[in-house]
């Protein structure tokens, strides 16, 4: 991204891509690092989750819509990526649920969501690499 962040920063939907790859990667870092801390209760884990995935999805639907208001293309900005993005995001925060109720398979929800997220981050990834143009080219 950094070699192009002229040509990102001109786009609202190529900085709505980049913007919710980088939320979502730190939001994966942010609830391992929160999970790994010794000696909490499960309650403390769920809740973690429950607001670091709630704030994300804010985040990312606010992206989202403030990128389409700016001009931001359809191609560019899909909508059923969005969806599948905030499914992964609702399903970590079932999963937060669970743990908060006690229910240790909500660990392996979240965990499981969180891994099916990666595949929306890496091949958005992918799209803002081969979607953006320089203005030379």
């Amino acid at each position: 991204m950094s070699l192009n962040l002229s040509v990102i920063r001109e786009s609202p939907s190529h900085r709505y891509r980049a913007m919710g790859n980088l939320t979502g990667l730190a939001s994966a870092f942010v609830l391992c690092a929160l999970a790994l801390m010794g000696y909490q209760a499960l309650w403390a884990v769920g809740a973690e989750v429950i607001v670091v995935a709630g704030i994300t999805m804010a985040g990312l639907i606010a992206g989202f819509v403030r990128a389409r208001r700016l001009g931001g293309t359809g191609n560019d900005l899909r909508g059923y990526r969005l969806l599948g993005i905030n499914a992964c995001f609702v399903v970590e925060i079932g999963g937060g649920a669970l743990l908060v109720a006690g229910i240790v398979v909500g660990l392996y929800v979240v965990a499981l969501a969180i891994i099916a997220n990666f595949y929306f981050m890496i091949s958005g990834a992918w799209l803002l690499l081969i979607g953006v143009r320089s203005p030379e080219a």
